[in-house]
């Protein structure tokens, strides 16, 4: 790697380290989690939800 690419790598790495990544916030307290299974209903559609199957 030459010089120029180190500086570059080196940079990237600091800024990535020094500056946070806004698009992954702390969650808030004020805005609770919902449990897990109303996550999945409200990210799985009705037709992709798994049923259980009787097994006889």
């Amino acid at each position: 790697m030459t010089t120029v690419g180190r500086c570059i790598a080196f940079i990237i790495l600091f800024a990535s380290i020094l500056i946070p990544d806004s698009r992954f916030p702390i969650p808030d307290s004020r805005f609770p989690i919902p449990d897990s299974p109303q996550l999945l209903r409200s990210v799985i559609p009705k037709h992709q939800e798994f049923r259980a199957i009787k097994l006889y």
